[in-house]
């Protein structure tokens, strides 16, 4: 076996070494590849960030915004990171000149042995990247401990813990931050453009990698990969890569720019400021997206990040096509992309929310939306490649221009957490939408000077603005006469249908779960049975304790209150303090403690569960705990996805270390009650058709299953079974469970 392993390697080294490769096409891939590992990387660390905070989209937002602003700050550092590159180019005996060049992504014609030199400093470069990475890894890791010791010695407000945490991860992101711009700069020096654009090459390498470091974390979290794992092998793939690298002796000799001034006048802050305002409007534009393909579409993570790769590929295959033209697009293209944009962007929402309004044409209006992409990057990449090529011939260099993008990038994030965390955001969203259809087609005129090209610009600048006007009005109109009232909040979004006004408001995707009375009846017994004060967790006042003695006092919280609005007074519950955090936050932070915790934030197969059913979640929310207290988590499943409850028991078995497993079936529905430890939680009475089972006892056969981890996401471990499979095996459990107390 071992032989035959070691002729098929020989085969495919020989196979691939016979390839007709040319050195720019090593180049490339060389480029392409470690940025897309980079990106991934990237992408782990933010799920890292969400495990050592508290696992909310926000958190993800806000981890977002401080990598962009991390890198800007990265990119515009002059003093330590040219000193050390001046020494490094020394040590590669390159003339020193080069150091100045590389801050500017620019240099003269090369021979063959600088240009050997260039490419050992791409593969130092990326080595140094690999390091800063597991740095900012390392650092992302082992916070969650640190911030949770904060909490004991610092009492800080909602948006004071927002700045503190913000400042943790700018700071943290650093290293990999400064690793990813000398990356990108020495990609720029190998990878070089000709003509005025000369930094469109690398642009455009790194729009691909982007593109492809977004499908590879889609792909890693649906097969299940470690997200640690996952950043130590490609940071062993990159070195190995770059050791090649610095032992290359093939080049390839790119042609020098030129030496003459730039040929555009013009101010280089004007434009700087409107690169920022089109990033930070694409960084807007991704989110909604994302929370469309979420909420209404019910598409998981892995699912929105090949979504994700799939949009920036189709941008970078238009920008190819836009760049290799002889001359940039002109203000009037710029113009009417801007308007093709928003009104793209602002119909492709519509179609989206038509789907939960008219369930009848729901498939037209998905697919109507998912091509309604295409013609959007298409503007994007005329509008990208006109500023680029513009602030190029300004004389700017490709440092200038990346900060730009991570400044307007940052800049997005931190919009869309502040529209959430305010109600006003969104509609200040909505109106810088209109203002921007309105002022466009106004600066279009000013710039034609012929009157048939004004009234054009008039005429389609009205019908498009009458349009979304019309369209926002019609929605409006329709959710109202449906009854239905719709709350987008940080990350979750909550919908309430039917006439009743009075109806609670449920998270979007829309579930319809089932629940129990005799469960319900078994959880008011055991509140009852621990009185004091008692953290309640509740998306719905069902799951609300009711008619509980004086003795029981109730603290409230929603999982979301940007998007679910707790009103305890309707649902029966005496209040004891106001929500301040929400869940996630309140139990990393809060310095409580309770004799008793009520868990029920949403259903076990809901598409963010793993958010709020993770072990380190449950393990914070244990610790709020009074020694004799009792933690109780009452979850629902439906379908074929009835084993998502079962994982979420053995995430409460991992993080109390006992309890009971409570549940009744309803046909291919489960209500499900989990209360520990055992030796403060009384065995429930069991009557016909219920189960009453220790966890201990469960996992074995079919049903064993690990704990849910942020870092290691279910994978191929989200199994599809049967209901009746599950009920019989959860019978014959309990009845030998029985037969051994019995015994006993």
């Amino acid at each position: 076996m071992t032989a035959g392993t070691f002729t098929c390697l020989r085969k495919a080294q020989r196979w691939f070494s016979e390839l007709p490769l040319k050195p720019k096409h090593l180049d490339r891939a060389f480029v392409i590849g470690s940025a897309a590992a980079l990106v991934a990387w990237m992408g782990c660390i933010t799920l890292v960030w969400a495990r050592a905070m508290d696992a909310s989209g926000g958190a993800i937002l806000l981890t977002l915004s401080a990598t962009m602003l991390s890198l800007w700050f990265a990119v515009r550092l002059p003093g330590k990171a040219a000193r050390f590159m001046q020494r490094l180019l020394s040590w590669l005996k390159v003339h020193e000149t080069l150091a100045v060049e590389l801050a500017a992504a620019s240099m003269p014609r090369v021979g063959t042995r600088e240009a050997r030199a260039l490419l050992r400093l791409l593969g130092a470069m990326t080595i140094l990247a690999v390091a800063g990475a597991l740095v900012s890894t390392a650092v992302a890791y082992w916070i969650g401990g640190l911030i949770d010791w904060l909490a004991r010695w610092f009492v800080l407000g909602r948006w004071g813990w927002l700045v503190a945490r913000f400042c943790v991860q700018l700071l943290a992101m650093l290293p990999m931050s400064l690793g990813i711009c000398v990356v990108f700069f020495a990609g720029a020096l190998v990878r070089r453009g000709s003509g005025r654009d000369i930094y469109a090459t690398i642009c455009r390498d790194w729009t691909w990698a982007i593109a492809l470091g977004l499908t590879a974390l889609g792909v890693a979290w649906w097969l299940g990969l470690s997200l640690l794992g996952l950043p130590v092998l490609v940071g062993a793939l990159l070195i190995i890569s770059s050791v090649a690298l610095l032992q290359r002796k093939k080049v390839s000799l790119r042609p020098p720019p030129p030496t003459a001034r730039p040929e555009q006048a013009g101010s280089q802050r004007s434009l700087a400021w409107s690169i920022r305002g089109v990033f930070a409007a694409m960084a807007v534009s991704f989110v909604i997206q994302m929370r469309l393909l979420s909420d209404v579409a019910g598409v998981g993570l892995e699912g929105r990040m090949c979504w994700a790769g799939l949009s920036v590929s189709l941008l970078a295959g238009f920008l190819g096509i836009v760049d290799h033209k002889s001359s940039a697009p002109g203000r009037a293209q710029g113009l009417g992309a801007i308007i093709g944009i928003t009104a793209g962007l602002g119909l492709q929402v519509a179609l989206v929310i038509s789907c939960l309004l008219s369930p009848n044409i729901a498939a037209v209006s998905a697919v109507l939306a998912v091509l309604a992409q295409i013609p959007l990057m298409a503007m994007a990449a005329v509008l990208l490649s006109r500023q680029r090529r513009n602030f190029a011939r300004m004389g700017a260099g490709a440092r200038t221009y990346v900060s730009q993008i991570c400044l307007g990038l940052g800049l997005g994030f931190l919009a869309c957490l502040a529209a959430g965390l305010l109600p006003e955001g969104r509609a200040v969203m909505l109106l810088s939408a209109i203002a921007v259809l309105a002022a466009a087609p106004i600066y279009g005129i000013a710039i034609t000077r012929l009157t048939k090209r004004q009234v054009l610009w008039a005429l389609w600048g009205a019908v498009l603005l009458c349009s979304l006007t019309v369209t926002v009005l019609a929605s409006l109109v329709a959710i109202r006469d449906g009854g239905r009232a719709i709350s987008p909040g940080v990350w979750l979004s909550a919908m309430r249908t039917g006439s009743d006004s009075s109806a609670p408001m449920r998270y979007l995707p829309l579930r319809d779960p089932w629940r129990s009375d005799w469960v319900r009846r078994r959880q008011d017994a055991i509140i009852a049975s621990h009185p004091g004060l008692w953290w309640v967790v509740a998306s719905s006042p069902q799951d609300v304790p009711q008619g509980l003695h004086r003795s029981v006092r109730v603290a409230l919280s929603s999982p979301d209150p940007s998007a679910l609005h707790l009103s305890p007074s309707a649902w029966g519950v005496r209040q004891t303090r106001p929500d301040k955090f929400g869940f996630l936050l309140t139990a990393q932070i809060a310095p409580e403690r309770f004799d008793g915790v009520l868990l029920a934030p949403m259903e076990a197969d809901h598409l963010q569960a793993w958010r709020v059913y993770n072990l380190t979640t449950l393990r914070r929310c244990f610790r709020h705990v009074h020694p004799g207290g009792a933690m109780l988590l009452r979850t629902q499943a439906s379908g074929r996805r009835l084993f998502e409850a079962i994982r979420v028991a053995r995430t409460f078995h991992s993080a109390v270390g006992s309890g009971w497993f409570i549940a009744q079936f309803n046909r291919d529905r489960i209500d499900l009650l989990l209360a520990g430890p055992v030796e403060n939680v009384s065995r429930p009475p069991i009557r016909p058709g219920t189960l009453v089972i220790r966890l201990k006892n469960l996992w074995s056969g079919e049903l064993d299953c690990r704990a849910i981890r942020i870092l290691q996401p279910a994978g191929f471990s989200r199994r599809s079974i049967r209901p009746w499979a599950l009920l019989l095996t959860l019978q014959d459990i309990q009845r030998r469970q029985r037969a051994q107390d019995d015994g006993s």
